[in-house]
Order: structure tokens, then C-alpha cells, then sequence
């Protein structure tokens, strides 16, 4: 950056010049211009503009903690799978991204960009991404954005600039266009799975600089009376095999560099709406309920979640279960109290015990549950 040396004591009418601008002495302030551009000056004492400002020092940078209102678009968190291969269109493995995949059976993995054989690595600012790979299908993924109140359009109101922009390569010989989202839908919606509709304006598909790509968005519409969130449809073209990761949707007319979040922090957003917990080389223990084989707990919940009738079910594989107190149990099914605690059903093996029981697991056996408040 160039030093101005403005002289000393100047009078109305000196000019100075530094690296083409102008700067003209008006007996107050030195007033810019450069050509074709008028004056151009900033009043020390402060000042405004009715017209728009970049700035590179600060679009450099985030302009603000949270601007990306998508949650785990640094795929760091993969409560459910690292890795499926299915034709049913789900939450399949990294939290909060919705798989479409119109019937095609679709591989979604996690990658280590570090580890990846194409361009990502020298350009993406993450750890993690996600590989799909649907045999040359058009794919959709996609992430709601929940609203804190039904029907509420809270920070989208209409009018209003936002920018989704990505990582992404092709790779294991697969052709296309480098962005592989070609399309994007975003409107308001009731749910992941509803057929996909596009209610608010979307700009050309936009190279940022290398494998940097993002679109326009231009909110225009007002969410019906039974929208839960803002849905966003990222679709792909033709192609076999690619890579993508850093998925940012922020606020205005441009993109930044993509937000940097604690991983602890990630972890927490994506538990408000999918919760996996382990029953594993511990004890647990739980009331005794005379002449019934089912005995309960309430775990709570390291985070509250979205819904309070969260889908909530068995997801085990159940090894031996012995108890070093009383008859045993083992994990029968969860019955899902309120948005903050879990209450697990126990059922007992063997003769009911006077005192409490215990859980604890020996051999390979793992317990494992799920609570499940997607939209």
C-alpha cells in the first residue's frame, strides 16, 4: 500500500498525486479524482454512501460470525454413515444434507481433501467433503434451512441478496462442467421431501476463481402459512463421479471466503434435528419395576432438539448383556420423552432382582440408539 505525503501548508487549488488519483486542496480537506470517476473522498470526521462499497480489506474476510445459515458445510460431522451406496433418496450420511437421488443407486462417502486427487486440495479451505458418484444420473443435494417460527420468513425477507457458493472437481476421467451443480432451487417448503419446486429468483451459475463456484439468489416471495423452512436444491448435470465441499449460503450480492466454525460448535447445530447415542462398556443404571420385564431411564440430551415427537427408534446390534447386580437387561427401544431427554425401555433377562439393576455390555456387543427431528 502506498504512503501519502500530502505537503505542508498547502493552498486552495494544490494538487497532489499518488498512484494515479488526484488530490486537490479545497482549503478544507484534500478532495480525490481520478478519470472519469469525479470526486471521490471520504470525510475524516466520518461520512456515508447512498451507493454500493468494496472494500478489500474487508471482503477479504468474513464480515461477520455466522454468516453461513447452512450447518455442516464442512461436512466435518457424519453422525449416520461415511459411506452408502443406495437408490432411496435420504439423509444418508453427512448431517443435514439430503440426498436426491431419483431412483439412481448413488455412492455418498466422505473424503479427506487432503487425500483427494484433484484440484480441491490446493484450493478448498476444509478437511472434509462429500463424494457422489450416481453413473452419469443428475443428482440433487439438498439442506433446509429451518424457521424459527412456521410461516415466518425471518431473515428472508423478500428483497433481500443472498450468495450459495461451493468447492467442487470432477474426477476419475468423469466430463462436464467443472462447477457440477449447474442448477439451483430455493422456496420456501413444508419438508426434505416434498417434490421440488422454485419459488425466488436464482442468477447464472458463477465461477469465483478456480474451483469456486456459487449463484445469485434473490428472495421474492413471502413462505405459506405452513412453511417450516427455506429449502435449497443444489442439481447436477450428467456427470459420473465428483467432489465437493465448503457450501456457504450468506447474506448480499457476493461470496466470502468461506466461515471457519469449531467443529464443537458444527456438532451442536446438527444435533438439534439427528442424535446418535452409544450404550458401550458402561453401566447404566435403572429403577426396578416389580412383575414388569421393562424397566426405564431418562438420559438427557447434550443439545434440545428441533421437535418434541422427534422419530426416535432402535439402531443396534446387540451383544451379550450381563449385569453385575440383579437379572440384566438390554436396550428393548427408545420411547422419546421431550425435545431435551430420552427415555430408553429396558427389558430384563432373567429373574427380576430385588435391587436396582445394572447395564453393563462385555464381549462385542454395542447398543446404540437414534432421535431423528429432521425436517
Amino acid at each position: 500500500m502506498a504512503i501519502l505525503n500530502f505537503p505542508s501548508n498547502p493552498t486552495v487549488g494544490d494538487t497532489y498525486e499518488e498512484n494515479g488519483i488526484t488530490y486537490t486542496w479545497d482549503g478544507d480537506k484534500w478532495t480525490a479524482s481520478s478519470s472519469g470517476s469525479g470526486d471521490i473522498y471520504v470525510n475524516v470526521s466520518g461520512d456515508s454512501m447512498t451507493g454500493d462499497l468494496t472494500v478489500p480489506s474487508l471482503n477479504g474476510g468474513p464480515l461477520a460470525g455466522l454468516r453461513n445459515v447452512l450447518q455442516n458445510g464442512s461436512f466435518e460431522c457424519w453422525q449416520r454413515s461415511i459411506d452408502v451406496t443406495s437408490a432411496g433418496s435420504a439423509y444418508k450420511t453427512a448431517d443435514r444434507w439430503y440426498i436426491e437421488t431419483n431412483g439412481v443407486n448413488t455412492v455418498s462417502k466422505r473424503i479427506d481433501i487432503d487425500n483427494t486427487t484433484n484440484d480441491l486440495k490446493d484450493e478448498a479451505p476444509t478437511t472434509y467433503g462429500m463424494r457422489l458418484h450416481a453413473n452419469g444420473a443428475p443428482l440433487e443435494v439438498r439442506q433446509c434451512i429451518e424457521l424459527t417460527k412456521t410461516g415466518a420468513a425471518q431473515q428472508f425477507l423478500p428483497g433481500t441478496q443472498w450468495f450459495i457458493s461451493w468447492y467442487s472437481d470432477l474426477r476419475n476421467g468423469s466430463t462436464g462442467l467443472d462447477g457440477t451443480f449447474i442448477n439451483c432451487r430455493v422456496a420456501f417448503m413444508d419438508n426434505s421431501s416434498d417434490p421440488g419446486v422454485n419459488t425466488e429468483i436464482v442468477g447464472a451459475l458463477v465461477n469465483l476463481g478456480g474451483r469456486r463456484w456459487g449463484f445469485p439468489i434473490t428472495i421474492q416471495s413471502t413462505p405459506p402459512s405452513t412453511a417450516t423452512c427455506l429449502r435449497i436444491d443444489l442439481i447436477t448435470g450428467s456427470v459420473s463421479e465428483f467432489e465437493f465441499t465448503a457450501v456457504q449460503l450468506e447474506p448480499g450480492p457476493v461470496a466470502t471466503p468461506f466461515e471457519q466454525r469449531p467443529i464443537g460448535l458444527e456438532m451442536i447445530l446438527c444435533q438439534r434435528y439427528y442424535q446418535k447415542h452409544f450404550i458401550l462398556g458402561k453401566s447404566i443404571c435403572i429403577h426396578n419395576s416389580d412383575g414388569n420385564p421393562d424397566v426405564y431411564t431418562d438420559l438427557p440430551l447434550p443439545t434440545p432438539m428441533r421437535s418434541f415427537n422427534a422419530t426416535a427408534g432402535p439402531d443396534f446390534s446387540v451383544g451379550n448383556a450381563i449385569n453385575t447386580i440383579g437379572a440384566g437387561a438390554r436396550l428393548k427401544d427408545v420411547q422419546y420423552a421431550n425435545s431435551a431427554c430420552a427415555r430408553l425401555r429396558m427389558t430384563k433377562l432373567g429373574t427380576a432382582a430385588a435391587s436396582p439393576n445394572y447395564i453393563s455390555k462385555i464381549g462385542t456387543g454395542v447398543d446404540s440408539f437414534y432421535l431423528d427431528a429432521e425436517l
